[in-house]
């Protein structure tokens, strides 16, 4: 009897945890940007955005995909990159960007870090005015930027970690908080 009822609640626990995975993967969406498209359009790969900027207004839900494709753009707005939203280029060599933005793209947070930023930027060709930061992430982990190129920043990618509070009295040597590359 006991077995029985043991089972009974571990296949319940199964199902609820189903359920929740679910719901969270049914509420991402994929949206499109496209060298034809209208920031008046609902991002839709029939009826795509034109800018980035715009799609990442939009795109906010964990699993979110925007989907740039191939062309080239002029975007001098910000980018607010959502915590677990993706953006996916058709290939450095297909999808270029160019931007006098101060800083490009954003995935930051004011605060408390994150332990799962779930971002990824890949296959984009960024071109910056030459004073300005491609991409800039504070405080979040578990991001990807791969298969991307940067020409013409000041800074291309920039990375600042966890915020820490340093005591001289522990000695050694004050800790790096960020890196740039």
């Amino acid at each position: 009897m006991h077995m029985r009822k043991m089972q009974r609640s571990i296949l319940t626990l199964m199902i609820c945890l189903a359920l929740v995975l679910a719901a969270s993967t049914a509420m991402a969406a994929t949206y499109y940007v496209s060298t034809s498209g209208n920031d008046g359009n609902n991002g839709s790969s029939s009826s795509p955005w034109r800018s980035l900027s715009h799609a990442t207004s939009v795109a906010k839900a964990r699993g979110d995909v925007i989907n740039v494709l191939a062309g080239e753009y002029t975007d001098n707005n910000t980018c607010t990159l959502a915590q677990g939203v993706s953006i996916k280029g058709a290939g450095s060599g297909k999808t270029t960007i160019r931007t006098s933005a101060g800083t490009y793209i954003r995935a930051e947070n004011s605060g408390t870090p994150v332990i799962d930023g779930s971002n990824s930027v890949t296959g984009i060709r960024f071109i910056g005015s030459g004073s300005n930061t491609g991409i800039s992430s504070v405080g979040r982990s578990n991001q990807t930027f791969s298969h991307n190129s940067f020409e013409g920043f000041h800074k291309p990618i920039v990375v600042h970690g966890k915020p820490y509070t340093w005591t001289a009295n522990c000695g050694g040597r004050k800790p790096s908080s960020s890196a740039g590359y």
